[in-house]
C-alpha cells in the first residue's frame, strides 16, 4: 500500500510541483493536521522533501498528536515534522519562524454538529480567531488557506446546474444543520476582516467532497457507509431513491491543489475543492459492487424522494492555477477500497 499511496502523490503532483517553488525551505503549519485534509496536506509536503528536496519543515497543531501515530506510524516519526500540542481555541502564540499556514480544524462530522453544537461553532469561530490573532504576530508570514465549507452555499440550485463560487443559497436558520455552516460563513468573514486590518494573506478554500486512504468508513456520509457495509458482506442500503447527485476528488488530488492554493492563490480570493465527476448515490453503490470480490445487495428503502445535486463548478481553480482531475471517481473509489481491503486484513491477523 505505501507503494500505491506513494505512486497516487506523485500522480498528482508532478504536474504542479514546479508551481510550488515559494514554499521551498519555508515553515508550514498545519491545524487539524490529524484529520483527513490536514495529514494528506503533510504526506505531500513529504513526499515533496523526500523526491524534490524541498526541505519544508511542518508543524501540525493538534491536541492529540498520538491519534498521527496511531492513523500512520510512517508520518508521525518523521524528523521534518514537529508538533505543537493545544486546543485550537487557547492559542495564543505561534513560532515566529512560520512562513505559511492551513487552518484546517474543524470536524465535518455532522453527528457532532448535533451532539455539541455549542462546541462545533466554538471551535470553527474562536479557533479561526485565535490562529489569525496569532498569525498576525508572525514576522514572515506569506501565505494562510483557510478550509470553509462548501456547505455555506446553502441549497443548491434547484436546476442541477454546478456550484460556483459566486453563488448564494439559503441556510434553514432555525434547524441545528445550519450549526456548522452558519459557524464556517461567520469564520470567512472574520478572515476577511484580519485581511483588511492586518494584511493577513489569506485565501478562502469552500471544499465539497472526498475519499480515499485514510479516510474512516464510520462517517456518517453515504459513500463512507456504503463501503463499510459491502466490504463486511451486508447489504447496501441507500435510504433515499439513490437519485442525488455527488463528486468525490481523491485525496492526493486534494492535497495537491491545497498546495497550490498555498503556494499560488491570491489572497482574499474563494475556491471551491472538489470534483467535477457527478454520480448519483445508486451509481456509486453499482459501483462499489463492481469493484469488490463478492457482491452485496443493493437496497434502496425510497424513504424520501430528494433529486439533489451538490456538484463544485471547478471553471475558476482551474483557470486561475493549472489544476486537474488526475483520477477519475472509478480510480479513486477502486484504490480506497484497495486500502481498507489491505487495513481491513492486517487488523484480522
Amino acid at each position: 500500500m505505501k507503494k500505491m499511496i506513494q505512486d497516487d502523490i506523485q500522480r498528482s503532483i508532478q504536474g504542479l510541483s514546479s508551481t510550488f517553488g515559494s514554499l521551498k525551505g519555508k515553515v508550514i503549519l498545519i491545524t487539524g493536521g490529524t484529520g483527513f485534509v490536514g495529514a494528506w496536506v503533510a504526506r505531500s509536503l513529504v513526499w515533496l522533501n523526500d523526491e524534490l528536496n524541498f526541505d519544508c519543515s511542518i508543524i501540525i497543531l493538534t491536541r492529540n498528536p498520538k491519534k498521527l501515530e496511531e492513523l500512520d506510524p510512517d508520518l508521525y516519526g518523521r524528523s521534518d515534522i514537529s508538533f505543537i500540542k493545544s486546543d485550537i481555541r487557547s492559542l495564543h502564540d505561534l513560532p515566529q519562524d512560520i512562513n505559511y499556514i492551513i487552518h484546517s480544524a474543524a470536524n465535518p462530522d455532522n453527528r457532532v454538529h448535533m451532539s455539541d453544537p455549542v462546541n462545533t461553532m466554538d471551535v470553527i469561530a474562536i479557533g479561526t480567531k485565535a490562529i489569525m490573532d496569532a498569525a498576525s504576530r508572525l514576522s514572515d508570514i506569506k501565505g494562510i488557506v483557510y478550509l470553509s465549507s462548501g456547505q455555506v452555499y446553502g441549497d443548491a440550485p434547484g436546476n442541477g446546474a454546478a456550484i460556483s463560487e459566486n453563488s448564494q443559497g439559503y441556510l434553514l436558520k432555525k434547524g441545528i444543520n445550519s450549526i456548522y455552516p452558519e459557524a464556517k460563513r461567520y469564520s470567512e468573514a472574520l478572515c476577511l476582516a484580519y485581511r483588511s486590518l492586518y494584511k493577513l494573506p489569506v485565501t478562502i478554500v469552500r471544499p465539497f467532497s472526498f475519499i480515499g486512504p485514510y479516510q474512516e468508513l464510520n462517517k456518517p456520509w453515504a459513500i463512507n457507509s456504503f463501503m463499510q457495509e459491502a466490504l463486511n458482506g451486508q447489504p447496501i442500503r441507500i435510504l433515499g431513491n439513490g437519485k442525488p447527485k455527488r463528486s468525490y476528488l481523491y485525496a492526493t488530488d486534494m492535497a495537491a491543489w491545497l498546495l497550490a492554493i498555498l503556494a499560488n492563490g491570491k489572497d482574499g480570493e474563494v475556491y471551491n475543492l472538489g470534483s467535477s465527476e457527478e454520480v448519483s448515490l445508486l451509481e456509486v453503490a453499482n459501483e462499489i459492487n463492481s469493484i469488490i470480490s463478492i457482491p452485496v445487495d443493493i437496497i434502496v428503502k425510497n424513504n424520501n424522494t430528494l433529486e439533489s445535486n451538490f456538484i463544485p463548478s471547478l471553471d475558476y481553480i482551474h483557470t486561475q492555477l493549472g489544476v486537474k482531475e488526475n483520477f477519475t471517481f472509478k480510480e479513486a473509489l477502486l484504490h480506497t477500497i484497495k486500502w481498507n481491503v489491505n487495513k481491513q486484513g492486517s487488523n484480522d491477523e
